[in-house]
């Protein structure tokens, strides 16, 4: 592995953007852009993994790195460009963009875009270079607080050349009505060249290994010397570029909901606040309530990290596995198929598809993935490094129109199941649902409602035992109880 953040940033400090019209292109049509009073601060680094993966990282180099902002600002248009940045394989870049001067408030947001681009303003797709987050975070008048997802592009939205991302758009006549008292952007992206089946849950860090095969932690070379052909790979030369659209006319105030999973003490610690998953079959399920009443507008999407990503369900009331399955390691329905002689449900997708099925029935189905989309993708090796498994959007669907209840409660059943990284012992992990809503009692500002569960479950597919935890002030209580299998 070369270690050269500090040699490659070192050479390119004074770097600005080599400015085209069309590196602005869409985000600037006019071309009338400008150098921001404030630079991006940047930093390279570059990251070995341990058997553990992200849990027992060392980090072996980092360096900081000052980039110019350029900004335009049009009535209905605002966008900036940062960079250029400079990236090698196994490297990942972090930035963070003030944006308080470019975004105003009682600006009337419908559509978002934060993407990596060439100097041309091309979009580079994943792989090469994966958008671990792109964060556009905002902070609210007291009691509203902090904000780090009012927008976000994650390296599972599928960005590209096509430039479409789950999330970026707001429904037809409804806007996202801007009222902070500061905006901001930040992010990572990681260069993952060379790297089969690492980036979006270790960061790219994965160690590229001189042997080829199966490395260690998480990822693992394609084979063929990786360290030999990453060392001799150039250095990608790449810009951050966001843009937002405003509406002219009048629209209605449009709030976002998240569903976060659970957080406790390990979660906390974290960098990422992900949590572990083991390579064996689970579901989990959590309870949250939510804040405000509203009804569901079009265009709902989760985030997750696609290795070990078994689907996901979200059920009005408060359930368990056990008060939605009847009988959830059997297969009481016959509706649904099973593949076990004994009956037993054995896999997460036939789990999934039975609570699918009884949650329908009863009425109570909020949201759903679909199961027939593809989560990632895996491409064969080759000389640029793009091979590897590569994490994609699939589909996930929620009942335009619904209506639901302040204080109302809603299950959300995550399924985990080894599509790559069969290996990997601890898995990092997120699963985030996240929708916008029209609510019922308007604010002057849009909101984004951040719901947290104290209260989850686990269970692991075949095993007599599943667990129940409590989480207070960040510390979680697990009890093993019995499942009832003989």
């Amino acid at each position: 592995m070369r270690e050269s953040c500090n040699v490659l940033h070192a050479d390119k400090a004074k770097a600005r953007p080599k400015f085209r019209p069309e590196l602005f292109a869409p985000a600037c049509p006019g071309g009338h852009w400008q150098l921001e009073p404030n630079y991006t601060m940047g930093y390279c680094e570059h990251w070995s993994l341990g058997e553990e993966g992200p849990l027992d990282a060392t980090q072996v180099e980092q360096s900081e790195h000052r980039r110019a902002v350029y900004s335009c600002m049009e009535p209905t248009l605002r966008g900036v460009v940062a960079g250029p940045f400079y990236s090698l394989p196994g490297q990942f870049t972090s930035f963070s963009i003030e944006l308080s001067r470019i975004l105003r408030a009682d600006d009337r947001l419908v559509e978002y875009h934060g993407e990596a681009v060439n100097a041309f303003g091309v979009p580079i797709a994943y792989p090469p270079l994966h958008m671990h987050h792109i964060h556009i975070g905002r902070s609210f008048p007291s009691p509203l607080g902090l904000t780090l997802h009012w927008f976000e592009t994650h390296g599972d939205y599928g960005v590209g050349p096509s430039g479409v991302q789950p999330g970026t758009r707001v429904a037809e006549g409804y806007c996202d009505v801007l009222a902070s008292l500061r905006t901001f952007g930040d992010g990572q992206v990681n260069d993952v060249r060379f790297t089969s089946d690492t980036a979006m849950s270790s960061d790219g860090k994965s160690e590229l290994t001189a042997g080829g095969g199966q490395g260690g932690g998480q990822g693992g070379g394609q084979g063929g010397g990786q360290a030999l052909k990453a060392a001799a790979a150039p250095a990608i030369e790449w810009y951050m570029r966001l843009y937002f659209r405003m509406s002219a006319a009048p629209c209605k105030l449009a709030n976002k909901l998240i569903l976060w999973h659970p957080v406790d003490a390990l979660v906390n610690l974290e960098k990422l606040n992900r949590f572990p998953v083991g390579p064996a079959p689970e579901v989990r399920w959590w309870t949250s309530r939510l804040r405000r009443g509203g009804t569901i507008l079009p265009e709902t999407w989760v985030h997750s990290h696609r290795g070990r990503y078994g689907g996901c369900l979200v059920v009005a009331g408060r359930h368990s596995l056990w008060s939605l399955a009847g009988a959830p390691t059997t297969a009481r329905d016959r509706t649904v198929p099973t593949t076990a002689p004994n009956g037993f449900i054995e896999s997460a997708s036939e789990l999934r598809a039975h609570l699918a099925h009884r949650a329908k029935e009863a009425g109570t189905l909020v949201c759903h993935d679909v199961a027939e989309e593809p989560v990632f993708l895996r491409l064969p090796p080759a000389a640029d490094g793009s091979g590897g498994y590569h994490d994609r959007a699939g589909r996930f669907v929620c009942e335009t129109g619904r209506h639901f209840e302040a204080d109302e409660e809603w299950t959300v059943f995550f399924f985990s199941t080894p599509n790559f990284t069969p290996k990997m012992r601890m898995y990092m992990q997120h699963m985030l649902v996240m929708l916008r809503y029209a609510p019922d009692a308007p604010l002057r500002t849009s909101v984004v409602d951040e719901v947290y569960p104290n209260e989850y479950g686990k269970w692991e597919l075949g095993s007599p035992m599943f667990e129940v935890c409590l989480s207070s002030n960040g510390n979680a209580t697990c009890t093993p109880r019995p499942t009832g299998l003989p």
